[in-house]
């Protein structure tokens, strides 16, 4: 978090550094592998909006008589669209040289790379 005159606070160093750290093992496990196999990102990008759409579709369902409630088809809704944002951290972070397979992998990679934006 920053503080009100714009510079980070330890806490903010603290969770980089947490970060790096889980990184560095999971590559060391194996987990995280760096990856020249940039031709996966447009791959990974079209999965990321062809889910989306399928989500907004799936959203969109009025279920007949005899069908679940709306409400789970709701969920499934979710589900996709969380799917189409994995997909598309994914190709974000073989942009930078990784590969995850995993989804805490991913979301640790991610944030990762987000933290070094700012």
């Amino acid at each position: 978090m920053q503080s009100d005159n714009g510079k980070k606070s330890k806490e903010d160093k603290l969770d980089k550094e947490l970060y790096k750290q889980r990184f560095s093992e999971m590559l060391k496990e194996g987990k995280i592998k760096r990856s020249i196999l940039t031709f996966k990102i447009q791959p990974f990008l079209k999965k990321a909006e062809n889910s989306i759409l399928i989500a907004e579709h799936h959203k969109d369902i009025k279920p007949g008589k005899g069908e679940p409630k709306k409400l789970y088809w709701d969920y499934w809704a979710i589900t996709i669209s969380y799917y189409s944002m994995l997909y598309a951290a994914k190709a974000a972070i073989l942009q930078r040289g990784y590969e995850v397979h995993g989804h805490d992998e991913n979301i640790l990679s991610l944030s990762l790379y987000l933290q070094m934006l700012t």
